[in-house]
């Protein structure tokens, strides 16, 4: 669900609503690697990082909605961009981060 702008605003001006901001998800961090480790294919260390990186992509999904909601952009516009984010950031994992960032060697000739 977006929030609006005051509400957005509220957060930001409390520092208590902040921090219990953060607690929630570290908490729902905990829950998630607690859970994956319950898993038998999990591999020691892994349900952590797994957990990290999903409420990483839900971290960075709010601030985009509460940024956009500051802006005061159109919903619609903004479920749009929310789902290109989401769907980006999963194609990232999924296809592993090793090569990201690397320049791709160009062809002799600059083709």
């Amino acid at each position: 669900m977006l929030h609006g702008p005051t509400f957005v605003r509220t957060i930001e001006a409390s520092a208590a609503l902040r921090a219990r901001l953060r607690l929630g998800f570290e908490k729902a961090e905990a829950s998630l690697a607690e859970a994956l480790a319950e898993e038998p294919e999990a591999i020691a260390g892994d349900p952590q990082v797994v957990a990290a990186l999903l409420v990483a992509i839900q971290k960075t999904l709010l601030e985009i909605a509460s940024a956009a909601a500051l802006r005061g952009d159109a919903v619609a516009a903004t479920k749009r961009k929310l789902r290109q984010t989401c769907d980006r950031a999963f194609a990232l994992l999924d296809g592993g981060l090793r090569d990201y960032g690397k320049k791709r060697a160009t062809p002799r000739g600059g083709r």
